[in-house]
């Protein structure tokens, strides 16, 4: 299974980089992008903004956490996307939870210094205390990005 989520990783990471006609053990890209891939979460690479804490890839694009915020992004960047800004909320790192047995590799490109690999996925992203008492996770229900705004109690 980790084999396969890596596949299908790597294939839609090409597939937004440039136009792939290619298949992948006989499945399409139309059908990977419809399937039930669980979501996964990632610590951001180090050469990208360094404000982005964890990023979760998606089908359809990809999620970035950012302390107090999160963008989301269909399809490349530059085609659009939203975010969400937590107002009033402490600056807080969000960090993943619940390490997944999978590993993501990145092998862009034919330089082997610039690869990533081993990459940990987590199944959650958490923001611990975002407002006193209060806890925000972020996480995959099927393909679909979820979240849960755990409430101590007392907390307002």
């Amino acid at each position: 299974m980790a084999q396969i989520r890596l596949i299908v990783i790597v294939y839609l990471l090409l597939g937004s980089v440039v136009s792939v006609k290619a298949q992948v053990e006989g499945i399409s890209r139309a059908t990977i992008a419809q399937s039930a891939l669980p979501i996964v979460f990632e610590p951001a690479a180090s050469q990208q903004d360094s404000s982005i804490a964890m990023i979760g890839r998606v089908a359809s694009g990809t999620v970035e956490f950012r302390p107090s915020a999160i963008a989301i992004h269909s399809g490349r960047k530059e085609t659009g996307g939203f975010g969400i800004n937590f107002d009033g909320a402490r600056s807080t790192v969000p960090r993943g939870a619940d390490l997944e047995q999978s590993l993501t590799n990145y092998l862009l490109g034919n330089d082997p210094a610039q690869w990533r690999t081993h990459v940990s996925n987590y199944a959650k992203v958490v923001y611990s205390n975002l407002y006193p008492g209060i806890d925000a996770v972020f996480y995959g229900n099927g393909n679909h990005l979820e979240h849960d705004f755990i409430v101590k109690p007392g907390a307002d």
